[in-house]
């Protein structure tokens, strides 16, 4: 019930109205209050397992850092390892392979700079095998230079008129790997008549065309050209052995004084 009092509307309601009322706030105010407690306890519980979520989470990185750690240090002692092995490798086998035939493994043998010693070892190969044993050794995987290359490094040797020192010490390289059965050699004689004059030989740097075995009696004059050229080889027997030992170029004369002797 309303009523007016000098302009002042009051309203006017019976008890049990205004216990109802009283009931519907205090109702209201229940209400407010449970639903406050369930948000804070909403948030409190967020709160406590998003704390615990995230020392999970810090646990499984910590262990992934520690497992990375582990794998790297595994890893870096694998390497190491790998690093060693090739030093190792070439520490043994530079007891027969030289600087030159490891880098002609990494790349094409072509325009290989082959050392002295390489050349040396080749050469007593291919004086020990032969030209197919030379190239079956290459398709082994020998790194060797190639025969015509061994053909240039030998073409400087001198042969001059009297006894190769250099083919009689390949030689013997040779012999060392010869059985008895196959030492036993023949000597062979080749003549060539030849156009009697002097030469001058530019890489021997001296005059050609002189006698060089003199008479036994001495009887040969110092003016006299040489006519005919000697080869004396060294031939197996057993097996094919062939090795020019000496060039002799002297003058045949119709003389029975003429005499050769040879001490093998």
């Amino acid at each position: 019930m309303m009523r007016s009092w000098n302009g002042i509307f009051i309203t006017i309601v019976s008890s049990h109205e205004a216990a109802a009322t009283k009931q519907k706030m205090v109702s209201r105010s229940t209400t407010y209050l449970v639903a406050s407690g369930i948000v804070h306890a909403v948030k409190c519980g967020y709160k406590t397992f998003h704390a615990r979520t995230s020392v999970q989470r810090r646990r499984r990185g910590f262990a992934r850092i520690n497992a990375l750690e582990r794998q790297l240090t595994i890893a870096k002692a694998k390497a190491r390892v790998k690093e060693r092995e090739p030093k190792k490798l070439m520490l043994h086998l530079s007891s027969y392979i030289n600087e030159d035939q490891f880098t002609s493994l990494h790349r094409s043998p072509r325009g290989t700079v082959w050392s002295k010693e390489t050349l040396t070892k080749a050469l007593k190969i291919r004086l020990s095998c032969g030209s197919r044993g030379y190239d079956m050794v290459k398709e082994l995987g020998q790194p060797l230079p190639s025969q015509r290359t061994l053909q240039r490094h030998i073409e400087h040797c001198k042969f001059r008129p009297g006894l190769l020192v250099d083919i009689m010490d390949s030689l013997a390289v040779k012999v060392i790997c010869m059985t008895e059965y196959e030492r036993h050699v023949c000597l062979m004689m080749n003549e060539m008549q030849i156009t009697p004059s002097l030469i001058y030989d530019p890489s021997a740097d001296a005059v050609l065309g002189r006698p060089t075995i003199p008479l036994a009696d001495g009887s040969l004059p110092a003016d006299t050209l040489a006519t005919h050229g000697l080869v004396f080889m060294l031939g197996g027997v057993t097996t094919r052995t062939n090795a020019p030992s000496s060039v002799l170029v002297l003058t045949l004369l119709a003389s029975p004084q003429l005499s050769v002797h040879f001490h093998v």
